[in-house]
């Protein structure tokens, strides 16, 4: 990553202090997705469609897109879920997208922009 910083502009440096931020929220999610994981499913098997348990006393389970959309910005990409997943998300893109699609299509999360060509699709997640 390059970065060309003019340090006599400062809404240029507040714009980019808010995509740093986000950016490291992203990679520090991934990394510790990757610690908390590593070694837990088996190679080659991806667990992205499928729920975990997330230890509540009632049994309820959640997904780890939905896991992973909880530590992105209120908007935010389809990239940015599949960084926020680390290997497992590199590895399961479809898988993703599809999880997106039907949180979107449920009303959890709302299409900001489409997707087209090489951009990813930017949502909103669902005010609370």
């Amino acid at each position: 990553m390059n970065l060309e910083i003019d340090i006599s502009d400062p809404r240029q440096l507040s714009k980019i202090r808010a995509e740093l931020t986000r950016l490291l929220s992203i990679v520090d999610f991934a990394i510790s997705q990757h610690n908390s994981a590593h070694g837990k499913a088996l190679e080659g098997q991806s667990t992205l469609l499928h729920p975990i348990d997330n230890g509540a006393e009632n049994g309820s389970r959640t997904h780890p897109v939905d896991a992973a959309i909880e530590a992105v910005p209120l908007r935010f990409t389809t990239s940015d879920v599949i960084v926020a997943l680390g290997n497992e998300g590199k590895a399961s893109r479809s898988a993703v997208k599809l999880a997106l699609k039907k949180l979107a299509d449920a009303g959890e999360i709302r299409i900001v922009k489409p997707g087209q060509g090489r951009r990813p699709t930017e949502y909103e997640k669902k005010p609370a």
